[in-house]
């Protein structure tokens, strides 16, 4: 590789470093300023001068830079000096505000301060525990209500309907259908026929045999009877169903018909 192509490569090479190194000076410095106190800010600015001062050291090595670097590493050293006189300031007014504010030194303040930001965060962490484990408990709490009042609305709408005989009646009707039909069919003493079309109810009408809100006597005419000559007889029957036991009490049959 030519010589001019060498050098040019190592310049170029210095150049990119020294802009990185400057932009990451600036970035650092002001990470400090915004976030630290002026004594941690100078330790900032004293590295910073102290890496510069070693890269201006470095560049010595290099005869197109050796002019420069030279310069470089004086304002360097000078700067090492002045930062390292502010870090000396900086630590000694720290110190005088430490004894103002009570503490024995900086150290013990910046440690006080350390351990209350650290107590801050622990006490900010328990804070959002506690109002995740209350958020928690309410919506237990909420749940556990809401299935409560829907059992106290199921128990009331039972106890409304226990009063109503068509609620009653029309809530069992399927279950005292298939329960009574067997029932009825058990009282012909020969053959029997349903005469019912399949949208007709076998058991048209009810009515509440006594005072017991719970008992619903259905009612019925769609069923024929064989006597023991062999004829037919149209009957009127009815069956005496416990709602809440699901169960037929009685069931009996009479020749007849419904009144329209």
């Amino acid at each position: 590789m030519p010589p001019n192509v060498s050098n040019r490569f190592w310049i170029i090479t210095v150049k990119q470093l020294l802009t990185v190194f400057f932009v990451v000076c600036v970035v650092v410095v002001s990470i400090a300023a915004a976030f630290a106190d002026q004594f941690f800010l100078s330790i900032v600015v004293f590295l910073l001068v102290l890496v510069f001062l070693l890269g201006s050291i470095t560049a010595l090595a290099f005869r197109t830079w050796r002019r420069k670097a030279k310069w470089a590493a004086l304002a360097s050293a000078v700067g090492l000096v002045v930062s390292f006189a502010f870090l000396l300031l900086a630590n000694n007014k720290d110190e005088q505000q430490a004894h103002e504010m009570g503490f024995l030194s900086a150290t013990d303040r910046r440690l006080e301060e350390r351990r209350a930001a650290e107590q801050k965060r622990a006490d900010d962490r328990r804070a959002a525990e506690q109002a995740k484990a209350d958020a928690a408990r309410l919506a237990v709490e909420a749940k556990a209500d809401a299935a409560r009042l829907a059992v106290e609305e199921k128990l009331a709408e039972e106890r409304r309907c226990e009063q109503d005989l068509r609620c009653t009646a029309e809530k069992a009707l399927s279950i005292a259908t298939m329960r009574c039909t067997s029932a009825v069919e058990r009282l012909a003493k020969n053959n029997f026929e349903w005469i019912d079309k399949w949208d007709e109810r076998k058991f048209s009408r009810y009515r509440r045999p006594n005072n017991n809100t719970s008992i619903v006597t259905y009612i019925g005419d769609k069923i024929k009877y064989q006597n023991g000559f062999g004829a037919w007889i149209l009957s009127v029957y009815e069956c005496d169903f416990d709602t809440k036991g699901e169960r037929v009490t009685d069931a009996r049959a009479q020749a007849g018909r419904l009144p329209e």
